[in-house]
């Protein structure tokens, strides 16, 4: 054998990136059920803004017709 290559710096390299990689997998668990979380929140959010599209239509209606009488 002409020369041997130490193993150590490359495995410390590979523990780095497999952590690295564990940690990105968390994260995307978590990204994921915040995703999920939000998206079965926006249909009641929809329902509100709805109604608050409503309601300001509704006042905007009123003060249309309050005006006209000034």
């Amino acid at each position: 054998m002409l020369f041997r290559v130490d193993p150590a710096p490359f495995q410390y390299k590979v523990n780095q990136l497999e952590a690295s990689l564990a940690q990105a997998r968390q994260q995307v668990k978590q990204l994921t059920a915040g995703y999920e979380q939000a998206r079965t929140r926006r249909p009641s959010f929809a329902c509100k803004t709805s109604r608050c599209i409503g309601l300001l239509m509704s006042i905007l209606v009123w003060i249309g017709s309050y005006t006209a009488y000034l």
